[in-house]
């Protein structure tokens, strides 16, 4: 009986111990095995290795340390100067956001100058350090470079000369070309506009070149954009052909022109302006500027 009740007490043991062992094994019937790649969801402790992970983590480490050594002994930054540039967003439906200023950062070489009304800051031309991804036709006779708050501008003037005509007689051409690089960029220029004109199979005194002393770059009104302003003569001079006289202001998009055939003088009203109504959006500043121009060199 005693040998009965000592089994019977030792497969109780048994029973109570197995169920111990059941209940600190982990739970597995909820785990699934994913044997598609697919059917995991993407995320990045899926998609890394573990190795990668604890590189992740080292470099994570090493980062924030050199972070803290920074906060002790800060980097000195370079010295240079700033500028805040006002950039428009054109939202998808083609509307234009409110402007934003967003920090646009210069040489140290080259410092940022306050541009006052009326001022133009003029640098360097030297023609042969045009940019490459500047194409220009003909030979430049003339050039200059600004910069203002706009940017920086690059205005230069080419001439082709006379050569053959297709036909019979000579042609000719003349371009005038406005760039500006609103970047640090050097190759960053962007055409403003250009003038194209020209004559073609002329068998007479052909007549397609500027008046150097005629170009100027100035802001008469002082409202800082900058006013371009050139003339040159157009044409064939013949017995049954003309030439033509003309002169040009641009101003911020703005194109202004008053030419004469063959030299004729302007007519004038009685206060001795002869530019007429095509002229009444400039000033009166650069309207007198202007006409004296143009009897200076015609």
């Amino acid at each position: 009986m005693k040998l009965l009740q000592i089994s019977f007490l030792y497969i109780l043991i048994l029973l109570l111990w197995s169920c111990g062992a059941k209940q600190k094994s982990p739970v597995t019937q909820n785990a699934v095995v994913a044997t598609d790649t697919a059917a995991l969801p993407m995320s990045k402790e899926l998609m890394v290795e573990p190795k990668a992970l604890a590189e992740a983590d080292a470099k994570k480490e090493k980062k924030e340390e050199k972070k803290s050594a920074g906060a002790k002994n800060p980097v000195e930054k370079p010295s240079g100067n700033s500028e805040i540039k006002k950039v428009k967003n054109t939202s998808e439906n083609g509307g234009e956001n409110t402007e934003k200023p967003v920090a646009k950062s210069r040489p140290s070489s080259k410092k940022a100058k306050a541009i006052a009304p009326g001022k133009i800051n003029f640098l360097s031309f030297d023609k042969s350090k045009i940019p490459a991804s500047i194409k220009y036709t003909g030979k430049i006779i003339h050039g200059t470079k600004w910069e203002s708050k706009s940017g920086e501008f690059l205005l230069f003037f080419t001439e082709t000369g006379a050569y053959d005509s297709d036909i019979d007689g000579k042609d000719a051409e003349v371009y005038a070309y406005l760039y500006r690089n609103s970047s640090n960029e050097d190759e960053n220029y962007a055409q403003v506009w250009k003038i194209h004109d020209f004559v073609s199979r002329c068998e007479f005194e052909l007549h397609c070149n500027f008046l150097k002393n005629s170009i100027s770059v100035t802001d008469l009104d002082n409202d800082n954009s900058a006013e371009v302003s050139f003339a040159y003569k157009n044409g064939c001079k013949g017995e049954n052909t003309s030439y033509t006289n003309k002169i040009y202001m641009i101003e911020n998009g703005r194109q202004f022109k008053y030419q004469a055939v063959n030299g004729a003088s302007p007519v004038k009203d009685e206060d001795g302006n002869f530019l007429g109504d095509s002229w009444n959006g400039v000033s009166e500043e650069i309207r007198t500027y202007i006409q004296n121009k143009w009897e200076k060199n015609f």
